[in-house]
């Protein structure tokens, strides 16, 4: 362990530094966490897809919206048969 380390053997914690100026009651985090009834990869799943968002232009979202209230669907639907039409396309 390094000279200074605030660890103590066979505990583990992660600690925080106060930033300048800031007192800890000022702050909500706790100066240190206890980790040892933790449990390493609780909820990791290799097999979980991953969703991420798209952020459209307020043009875009504003066309693909009429489009999906004319047809009764949600906007997410409109989008994914547009770009499924253009992956078809660009094969």
């Amino acid at each position: 362990m390094p000279s200074g380390s605030r660890l103590r053997p066979g505990k583990l914690v992660a600690r925080r530094a106060t930033p300048a100026g800031m007192r800890d009651d000022e702050d909500k985090m706790r100066i240190e966490y206890d980790f040892r009834k933790g449990t390493r990869g609780k909820f990791y799943r290799p097999d979980a897809a991953i969703r991420l968002p798209m952020y459209l232009d307020p043009e875009v979202l504003a066309f693909l919206a009429k489009q999906a209230e004319k047809k009764g669907v949600e906007v997410d639907q409109i989008a994914n048969e547009l770009l499924k039409r253009e992956i078809a396309r660009v094969k």
